[in-house]
């Protein structure tokens, strides 16, 4: 309790009290009023819409204005607690009871939880109110204050009452005149978006991205495809006369997509597999990376039509399969099925080409010439054997799959150094390019007789004889 207008006298009789009994002092029963209550907020005659939750503010004045000088007329809410029943009758019905300890913003003596005598406090209800019947309803508060053992005090005037009405909001609902409000991107022309509402609003306001786009009674808007991108919101709000409203939205599905690049152009040989098409520029959908599954590869023979699906091509990069056609045409396809509503764009297309083999041949002039079987010949070590290449554009030619004449416009080679079961074959090439194409001959396998080695000696020792003595000569090294 606060001790404000305690005199003197009233100080030491006070301090007799708690010496004989504490108990005592404590069960007086002050008489303390709390006047003038009134409701700040919401103010008398508001009108709400049935779906609007106000605050409630009230105002307690302690305007006490003939205290008896040995009581306490500065009322501490921390000591005794502040009780506060709020009623609501009409409409909207309820009885709820709340205790209060501390002071709302715009209190005097802010600093405390003193209400001193001529001054006042801001009390703030802690829940909203609930007046979602349509009518008038009737709110009262009623005052009251506890002394430190629970009882009751004394108040006068402590109760204040105002009235307010509830409207009913308008129900609606915002279609539009796409199926899952979807589109395609390369689509043209509008995209309608009609409202109903129940009962009829009196006008409509449109949004376009929380921007205003309309205000009328008509019940239709209208937007160009092209002017819309995927997530765009339509809000529509539709007011009764009161100013109450309802809104809905509705979210705008564009299919947006870009099908990105591909890279690959390539010729390959007969026999060879190609490599991978590659991504060169990744595909979107609605603005993300296109990822597996988004995709879709076709092929076609002449690039322009006939295009058709590859079984299971679905990622950015495609590998053609081995043995393909001499020109065929490949592209990609990004597929954007958002919504239910399946978009496609292709890419560019690129061509791959198959080229032949050159046929290789080699031929040892005046032996042998190698075709698609084994050849062969027969020399004498050492002997000379020009060869001859055929078929292609550059030659490289190789014994025993060893090279020794290295790639070049040359179709001419000769050697003297084959041994016995050498191998000779040469590679032809189709072009001068890293990339050509070439073919391998068949091989001439030599077979080489080496020259004997000559020896002769005599039966004389040493080869020292007389002169008319008879000498015999031995030959050797021949066959």
């Amino acid at each position: 309790m606060v001790l404000n207008k305690l005199s003197y006298w009233g100080s030491f009789l006070c301090i007799i009290c708690f010496l004989f009994s504490i108990e005592e002092t404590y069960s007086q029963n002050y008489d303390l009023q709390i006047i003038a209550s009134e409701i700040v907020t919401p103010t008398n005659g508001a009108e709400f819409c049935n779906n609007d939750n106000p605050p409630l503010r009230f105002k307690v004045d302690n305007l006490d204005s003939s205290p008896d000088s040995s009581l306490y007329t500065d009322i501490d809410i921390n000591a005794h607690s502040l009780l506060a029943t709020l009623t609501l009758t009409g409409a909207n019905t309820g009885v709820v009871t709340r205790s209060f300890n501390s002071k709302g913003s715009g209190s005097q003596n802010p600093g405390s939880t003193t209400i001193a005598t001529t001054t006042y406090a801001y009390f703030d209800w802690p829940e909203n109110l609930s007046i979602q019947n349509i009518g008038t309803t009737t709110i009262t508060i009623e005052i009251g204050l506890l002394d430190g053992f629970g009882n009751e005090q004394d108040s006068t005037n402590n109760s204040a009452s105002i009235q307010v009405s509830t409207t009913l909001i308008p129900s609606i609902s915002l279609i539009s005149d796409k199926e899952s409000n979807a589109v395609c991107s390369t689509d043209s022309g509008d995209m309608l978006f009609t409202v109903t509402s129940t009962p009829t609003a009196i006008y409509y306001v449109f949004y376009k991205n929380e921007v205003q786009v309309v205000s009328s009674t008509s019940t239709t808007y209208s937007s160009t495809i092209g002017t819309l991108t995927n997530g765009t919101i339509i809000k529509v709000q539709g007011f009764n006369s009161s100013g109450c409203y309802a809104e809905d939205t509705v979210t705008v599905n564009i299919n947006d997509s870009t099908p990105g690049s591909i890279g690959g152009d390539q010729t390959i040989c007969v026999g060879d597999t190609p490599t991978v098409l590659t991504n060169e520029d990744s595909a979107t959908v609605s603005g993300s990376i296109a990822i597996l599954g988004q995709y879709k590869w076709q092929s076609s023979l002449d690039g322009s039509t006939g295009w058709s699906d590859v079984s299971g091509a679905t990622s950015s990069t495609f590998q053609p399969p081995a043995s393909p056609p001499a020109s065929i045409f490949y592209r990609r396809l990004v597929i954007n099925n958002n919504a239910g509503l399946n978009c496609e764009e292709a890419s560019n297309s690129i061509q791959l080409t198959v080229n032949s083999l050159p046929t290789a041949g080699i031929t040892a002039v005046g032996l042998a010439t190698a075709s698609s079987t084994l050849a062969s010949a027969s020399i004498c070590g050492e002997t000379t054997v020009n060869f001859n290449a055929s078929g292609g554009v550059q030659y490289e030619f190789f014994i025993d799959n060893i090279s020794i004449q290295a790639r070049g416009s040359s179709s001419n080679f000769s050697t003297n150094t084959l041994d016995d079961t050498d191998e000779v074959k040469v590679i032809a090439y189709d072009s001068a390019t890293a990339t050509a194409c070439f073919d391998e001959s068949a091989v001439i396998k030599f077979n080489v007789t080496q020259y004997p080695i000559a020896s002769i000696s005599s039966d004389v020792n040493s080869n020292t004889y007389c002169s008319g003595e008879n000498v015999t000569f031995t030959a050797g090294g021949g066959g």
